[in-house]
């Protein structure tokens, strides 16, 4: 939510904190370890608020000033060694989604840098 006498911006405002513990129990929910859960990681939490309206994909989902974006950077190991880095975003916005719009990016780390390739950029 845009807050008063501040203008809002692309960037917005921004607040991080590190998240850690067990998940949180539900009587009926099976709880287990999980990315952003248990003893395999520890979450960076990052809640942005104060945004410029705009829109969340180039097909005209918009969002309002009164958004609120939290995302969580996890970096976990898998047991037989893989690790993965994943970013979860999570929009709430009262004005224009009728529920959270969630998405999930996953990256798992290669053992070398062979399939890295960077060429340089080049103006047309």
């Amino acid at each position: 939510m845009a807050k008063a006498g501040v203008k809002p911006t692309w960037q917005g405002q921004s607040v991080a904190r590190w998240e850690s513990g067990q998940a949180p129990t539900a009587a009926g929910l099976a709880v287990g370890t999980s990315a952003r859960w248990g003893n395999r990681s520890q979450s960076l939490e990052v809640v942005t608020t104060n945004l410029r309206e705009g829109y969340l994909r180039k097909n005209g989902v918009p969002y309002s000033d009164q958004t609120t974006l939290t995302e969580y950077f996890d970096r976990f190991s898998e047991p037989d060694g893989q690790e993965w880095f994943t970013v979860t975003t999570i929009v709430k916005d009262a004005v224009h989604l009728a529920a959270p719009f969630v998405t999930t990016t996953d990256f798992r780390r290669e053992p070398n840098d062979g399939k890295f390739s960077p060429v340089p950029c080049s103006a047309r």
